[in-house]
């Protein structure tokens, strides 16, 4: 699913939350909520993304950008 369909096939009532709150009123991280993007098949576009991000960052030299790039691959391969 995309996002904007996965946002629309979810039920009126139902309320996806990120945290959960305690008896005492603080809030904490619910490890159940999986996300928006659980269900998202476009791995494409992320790992575009994040090549993206390695290309525009500044403190990175082209030697350090070709190895993680490298890695990138490698590990989409998987």
């Amino acid at each position: 699913f995309k996002k904007g369909l996965w946002r629309k096939t979810m039920p009126k009532g139902l309320k996806m939350k990120k945290f959960i709150e305690r008896p005492d009123g603080t809030l904490v991280h619910d490890t159940t909520y999986v996300g928006e993007d659980a269900w998202e098949d476009d791995q494409e576009s992320s790992e575009e993304h994040v090549k993206q991000i390695i290309e525009d960052d500044e403190r990175l030299n082209s030697e350090e950008k070709k190895e993680l790039t490298k890695d990138l691959a490698i590990s989409g391969s998987l």
